[in-house]
């Protein structure tokens, strides 16, 4: 073995836990500015609200909608790390009527995938349920059909329109070994299965 390896996989390691380090501080630090915001935009004189963004906080309205999108949207910081703040801010702008039916433009195979999905996003990546429900409807309003149209070709293209990161190779690997492992397993027991882990948390 090549004696410089060790040393690129320290720098390596180094690099990506600062990486990690510096998404949860942005998230953490947005979150933070977004409560802030929707508090002060309370407070704050109707028609003034602009002005005084611009005099006493020096940012701009749609960095501001972004913060408080991303507070009102309720999703842990690890989560806005793991998402980016852009789709972050995205789930809280995400269409909640109750006559809404996100799997419209699905099939049965796709609908009984998306659902396996919210489970794998539950069980494997510890994402709460209404975060992970979430993020699969805003997926779900851009017309994406199933999570392999998502995670693979088509995806990638609005991601890269969109300067959005794509997904790492352990993600796709674990949810790859997730949906062998759910085979066969159909709709109904999935969605029971969801069932029950939100009456758990309730």
């Amino acid at each position: 073995m090549s004696n410089r390896l060790p040393v690129l996989a320290e720098n390596i390691k180094r690099a990506h836990s600062g990486l990690l380090e510096a998404a949860k501080t942005a998230a953490d630090r947005a979150i933070e500015a977004g409560q802030a915001l929707i508090e002060a935009k309370e407070l704050v004189k109707h028609g003034e609200w602009l002005p005084w963004l611009k005099d006493y906080c020096g940012l701009p309205e749609r960095t501001a909608q972004l913060y408080m999108a991303i507070a009102k949207s309720g999703l842990k910081p690890a989560t806005v790390a793991d998402l980016g703040l852009q789709a972050a801010a995205k789930v809280s702008w995400s269409i909640y009527d109750p006559d809404y039916n996100p799997y419209a433009h699905c099939d049965e195979a796709g609908k009984r995938d998306w659902a396996l999905f919210i489970l794998f996003l539950v069980h494997v990546w510890r994402w709460k349920l209404d975060a992970a429900s979430s993020h699969v409807e805003w997926l779900l309003q851009r017309q994406f059909k199933d999570p392999e149209e998502w995670l693979g070709s088509v995806g990638a293209m609005w991601r890269q329109q969109q300067g959005m990161r794509e997904p790492s190779a352990s993600y796709l690997s674990t949810w790859a070994a997730f949906q062998d492992e759910h085979t066969g397993r159909p709709f109904d027991d999935i969605e029971n299965a969801l069932v029950a882990i939100k009456d758990a948390a309730a």
